[in-house]
């Protein structure tokens, strides 16, 4: 430390005492005088720390966040009335106006006149530069909400009004509402005594959440409107399908965009590659959508116009070519046709265990058709078999390629290693209506064959190698159904081949 010595008298501590004439005029608090002299982290006379700025301090984040609340908060108002907020555009600093000035700039924008307005209360919060009103009347709140501009002072400032929610309410906000949703709709499908909570409903901007202000301090877990999705299935209360026609309209239009993109008559995709596209981006909505619907005949027409028009756009023939010849392709099938095979499909997935059976029986599905489809295995009789894996990319007309070579390699290892094994097969009888299974040894001798009631080609297979499970000579079974082996390796397979087994 450096010493400094100046010029001047030495004064003693009695020289300026009161006795010889002097006064004290105030007196700091020392807490006051430590943070003045020594800041916040300093060390005080004493040798200790100093105050610091934390929870007690008056710079403390805590007593700021106190100060703000405590000078914007509101004075009582009536709970019962309308609240409404009008919020003045252009950066104007209301609390330079006066809350008398406010008063009469509003009441003048509203057109109100004096004796009505006797119930009103008008409140400035200087802290958030609003202006709260209150009014018993709907009509003057109606009135207030027209505002669009003030004059104070001569001067022409901008403003919004705005309700806001009523004394002891809560807000929750409802997701991917469609904008096709107007005010009205919103209301009329939220706020009805389905949702005793609802008080209003309104949309934030062009985008598709919905706040929605319920009575109380409680957010109910959920609403009741009159659409609700459900897998992806788009279900109407009034039993309508506009919706879901107009999803997959545009689903349809979009792939036909999509599909003169990338493909023409002289380069792009070809037909094979476009079949499939059409069939993962268009056909799948019908599949899993459109399927779960009642439609009507006029409805039908619609989305079987959509199909018939992707699927000329894949093929590359005009939109004007005759349905009855595109028909005769083959190509495409009908919603009908597809809602048929997505109904025995899903009956046949549920019929595999217990739990689906009974929902079947709930849907008043007849009994006599439940127990016409799948049982299950015992798991005594699954352990005697094993499933090789099921190759993919094996269909008999998309895939022919890759399915000789297999086949030819199939028949190598079967020489190679001396298998015994038997060859499943079906036929259709046009004459008796009846399927024919059969099985073949290596030497394509026949071992055995049956007949086979019914009407699915999946159930003859599936009785084919159920006969030739039953021969203990062969252990090794070949089929080319790929239905019949999983319906196998799943352990649920068709009554009249579990008989046989």
């Amino acid at each position: 430390m450096m010493e400094y010595a100046v010029e001047g008298e030495d004064i003693s501590p009695e020289d300026v005492s009161e006795d010889t004439g002097w006064k004290i005029n105030t007196q700091r608090n020392s807490t006051t005088k430590a943070r003045l002299s020594y800041g916040g982290n300093a060390v005080s006379p004493n040798g200790g720390p100093g105050p610091k700025n934390g929870k007690g301090s008056t710079n403390s984040p805590s007593s700021v966040k106190k100060g703000i609340i405590r000078r914007g908060k509101m004075p009582p108002l009536p709970k019962n009335d309308i609240k409404i907020i009008v919020r003045i555009r252009g950066g104007l600093n209301i609390a330079k106006i006066g809350a008398a000035a406010l008063a009469d700039a509003i009441t003048a924008a509203a057109c109100i006149d004096e004796l009505k307005r006797e119930a009103d209360t008008i409140c400035p919060n200087y802290q958030q530069n609003i202006v709260v009103v209150r009014t018993p009347e709907e009509e003057n709140a109606t009135k207030y909400l027209r505002i669009k501009e003030l004059c104070i002072a001569g001067d022409t400032h901008a403003a919004a009004a705005y309700r806001a929610a009523p004394h002891e309410t809560c807000k929750g906000i409802i997701r991917n509402i469609p904008l096709s949703e107007g005010p009205e709709a919103l209301s009329r499908k939220i706020v009805n005594p389905r949702n005793p909570l609802a008080l209003a409903a309104k949309r934030i901007k062009e985008s598709g959440t919905v706040i929605i202000a319920f009575n109380l301090y409680k957010v109910p877990k959920y609403v009741r409107a009159d659409m609700i999705t459900v897998l992806g299935v788009l279900i109407e209360s009034n039993g309508a399908n506009t919706l879901t026609i107009q999803k997959i309209i545009s689903k349809t239009e979009n792939a036909v965009r999509l599909v003169k993109r990338v493909a023409n008559r002289q380069t792009g995709l070809k037909e094979d590659s476009l079949i499939r596209f059409m069939h993962a981006f268009v056909l799948c909505h019908f599949t899993y959508v459109a399927a779960m619907h009642k439609w009507k005949p006029s409805e039908k027409k619609k989305l079987d116009t959509q199909i018939r028009k992707i699927t000329k756009k894949v093929l590359g023939v005009p939109l004007c070519t005759s349905n009855d010849r595109l028909l005769q392709l083959g190509i495409h099938i009908t919603l009908d046709e597809i809602a048929e095979a997505q109904d025995r499909t899903q009956m046949v997935r549920l019929s595999t265990t217990s739990a689906g059976r009974q929902i079947l029986r709930e849907l008043g599905v007849p009994q006599e058709k439940i127990s016409q489809l799948d049982v299950g295995i015992p798991l005594k009789v699954r352990q005697r078999y094993e499933v090789k894996p099921v190759l993919r990319n094996m269909h008999p007309e998309q895939n022919v390629g890759r399915r000789k070579p297999r086949g030819a390699c199939l028949l190598r290892l079967i020489r190679d290693e001396n298998q015994k094994v038997g060859f499943v097969d079906a036929s259709f009888n046009e004459e008796r209506k009846v399927f024919t299974v059969v099985v073949v040894d290596n030497e394509g001798s026949v071992v055995n064959a049956a007949t086979v009631r019914t009407d699915r080609p999946e159930v003859a297979e599936q009785a084919a190698i159920a006969l030739s499970l039953v021969d203990r000579r062969r252990p090794f079974v070949y089929s080319d159904s790929m239905s019949a082996v999983r319906a196998f390796e799943k352990g649920s397979v068709a009554k009249v081949a579990f008989k046989i087994m």
